[in-house]
């Protein structure tokens, strides 16, 4: 009880322990502050382990509190990056990718218009994929205003019955949930060499962004999330060197083709859709769970490990909000959110979730 009531004051003393207050751009925990609540988490743990009278049982591992506090710190001391290139006319053009359902439509057309007005690099094309092509092509030309190429699939364009019937087969619920990941990086393998900016649905950039520079070297975004059974997964698929203090599983990653296709060949030995669906349901049956990542998290990583010199970090500064009743109220909060400056990107989700 005492070591617990100790521990409550230091988590009140020192953010980094509950971490949304270094979400913000421009704030970050100090080196003092992550040794302090490191030293209350082994305080902690070494009280613990002496009313139970297990001392020699202490260990000079970390502990789980250890790690995640040690995820935080590296997400939240992150910098935003200092340069771009100068000559906008001369910047890489990229594509950008929308996965949309019926259900996202309340934010899609905000989504659309926060990167179309924060993005530094000229827009190649854009590309929706959804179950049903003609209603998301009548919802975005009635409420965006786009002015660049702009491409409607039908998720059966890309996926066929005999597959998606494999991962109601394997995955029961989560069915829907693998094919629009699946659906989403095949496209992208099948993008020859054109550089893809991927955004959910539900999330709006509030903020200037150049992705792709000049020089090869593109944004990349980590956060201090974990999820086990994603990990999973990647080990059973031969990827076993992921960094304990990353995830990059974000809101917004963008592919670069030609890099996505060497990972998928040396994770499956092809990158077809075939193979990666089988690969998917190999994996549930082998794990008795259906929750995997087969994009961000292992491009990401790949990114980091072996291509640090074609990275640019910055900060992950994502908030999330409820989706107010009416859109007015919706649209104030993303001027304000835009005027106060202080996060990159907001993602929206119904109240219940």
């Amino acid at each position: 009880m005492v070591s617990g009531f100790v521990f409550k004051i230091l988590s009140g003393l020192f953010p980094l322990n509950w971490g949304p207050r270094y979400t913000e751009i421009g704030k970050y925990p100090s080196r003092v502050e992550l040794l302090l609540s490191l030293a209350a988490i082994r305080f902690r743990k070494a009280i613990q382990s002496a009313i139970r009278g297990e001392l020699s049982a202490i260990s000079d591992s970390p502990s789980i509190s250890e790690v995640r506090l040690r995820r935080r710190y590296t997400a939240f001391t992150v910098t935003e990056p200092a340069f771009e290139d100068s000559n906008l006319n001369d910047r890489p053009s990229i594509r950008l990718l929308w996965m949309t359902h019926r259900k996202d439509f309340r934010i899609l057309h905000h989504s659309i218009d926060g990167l179309l007005r924060h993005l530094k690099n000229p827009v190649r094309d854009i590309v929706f994929i959804s179950p049903d092509a003609l209603e998301t092509k009548n919802y975005v030309e009635t409420r965006a205003k786009i002015e660049v190429p702009t491409i409607f699939f039908s998720d059966s364009d890309f996926m066929t019955e005999r597959q998606l019937s494999v991962l109601r087969h394997s995955l029961g619920q989560h069915a829907g949930w693998a094919a629009s990941q699946l659906i989403k990086v095949n496209f992208i393998l099948s993008s020859e060499s054109v550089p893809t900016l991927m955004v959910d649905s539900d999330t709006v950039l509030l903020r200037d962004k150049q992705w792709l520079y000049n020089d090869g070297r593109q944004l990349l975004y980590f956060r201090w999330y974990e999820n086990p059974r994603y990990e999973s997964y990647l080990r059973h698929w031969g990827f076993t060197e992921m960094d304990p203090l990353r995830s990059f599983i974000t809101h917004h990653t963008l592919f670069q083709p030609e890099l996505l296709r060497n990972l998928m060949d040396e994770m499956f030995s092809a990158h077809d859709l075939e193979t990666l669906v089988t690969a998917v349901a190999d994996g549930q049956r082998a794990l008795g769970f259906p929750e995997f990542c087969i994009d961000d998290e292992p491009y990401g990583q790949v990114m980091f490990k072996n291509f640090r010199d074609r990275v640019v970090l910055d900060k992950y500064s994502n908030i999330n909000r409820s989706i107010p009743a009416e859109d007015k109220q919706l649209a104030r909060i993303l001027e304000e959110l835009r005027n106060e400056g202080k996060f990159n990107s907001v993602s929206f989700h119904n109240p219940e979730r």
